[in-house]
Parts: structure tokens; C-alpha cells; sequence
């Protein structure tokens, strides 16, 4: 008796991945992965106590892309310690136009 079967492979998943994360290394060197600031404020003595910075990917052909999926994926992938680096190297730029705006937390 001759058995045949069939196996199904998803290689669209994995091939997305590898391009996602194509687009990611593309976005570290870009300047299209980088922090958003966010205020923190004591509410019992209106008080602004500082800034934190959240990363944020703004892909130019597939939009903003969420931390929950870029975050994971630089995990993953050991991308890490490369977007910690992009994160602070963008925030000591940013730190003098920041204080300007903001003043001494």
C-alpha cells in the first residue's frame, strides 16, 4: 500500500519574522526606533518629578509598531543591549532640549 502525505509547513510566520526583524536592525540605524518621553508627576504636590522614556518604532512602510512585538523580538534575537545603547544615546542628545522644556526635575 503507497501512503502519501502531506506536511504543512507555516514558513509565512518565520518569514515574517526575518524581515520584521530585517526592518528592525534598519530602524535601530535609521533613528526610526527611539524614546518617547512620557512626564511623571507627584499628584499630591502637582510636581513634575522627571521624565521616562518608552521606546517607539515608527516603521515608514508598516506604521507604528508595537513594543509588544519589537520588545520581544530584540529578546530573542539579542538585539537588547543594541536598542538599550540607540535608547541612551538618543536621550543624552535630547536631555539638554528636554531640561530647556521641562526645567530640573
Amino acid at each position: 500500500m503507497n501512503a502519501f502525505f502531506r506536511i504543512h509547513v507555516s514558513l509565512p510566520p518565520v518569514r515574517d519574522e526575518v524581515q520584521l526583524l530585517h526592518q528592525f536592525r534598519l530602524g535601530l540605524q535609521s533613528g526610526a526606533i527611539g524614546p518617547h518621553y512620557q512626564p511623571e508627576i507627584d499628584f499630591d504636590r502637582p510636581h513634575w518629578m522627571g521624565l521616562e522614556a518608552l521606546s517607539r518604532w515608527h516603521d515608514p512602510n508598516g506604521g507604528d509598531i508595537s513594543p509588544g512585538v519589537f520588545i520581544p523580538l530584540a529578546e530573542k534575537h539579542g538585539l537588547l543591549a543594541e536598542l538599550t545603547c540607540v535608547q541612551i544615546a538618543q536621550l543624552a542628545q535630547d536631555a539638554p532640549a528636554l531640561v530647556e522644556a521641562f526645567g530640573e526635575a
